[in-house]
């Protein structure tokens, strides 16, 4: 699994997607953790809805903790820039 993080993680968001859903899957909770921890700034990115549905899995399976840590990196709707032309 290590081997898989380091190579391919970094490289496609849909990796990170399918590998969080598999670690909730087979209740690897401290190796999610630390992947939340590596790749927080990367969630912001990733769709609300599919991190919502992460967070609610977590619950159900006792993690609120980890469910909060996917919470504070989720973006609902990306943010309106004001220029001065406007």
């Amino acid at each position: 699994m290590d081997d898989y993080e380091n190579r391919v993680l970094s490289k496609t968001t849909k990796a990170l997607l399918y590998y969080l859903s598999h670690l909730i899957a087979m209740e690897e909770f401290d190796r999610l953790s630390q992947i939340l921890e590596r790749y927080k700034q990367s969630l912001t990115i990733l769709p609300a809805e599919t991190l919502n549905g992460y967070s609610a899995r977590l619950e159900k399976c006792g993690k609120p903790e980890l469910a909060q840590k996917i919470r504070d990196w989720t973006v609902e709707e990306p943010e309106e820039v004001v220029t001065d032309e406007e």
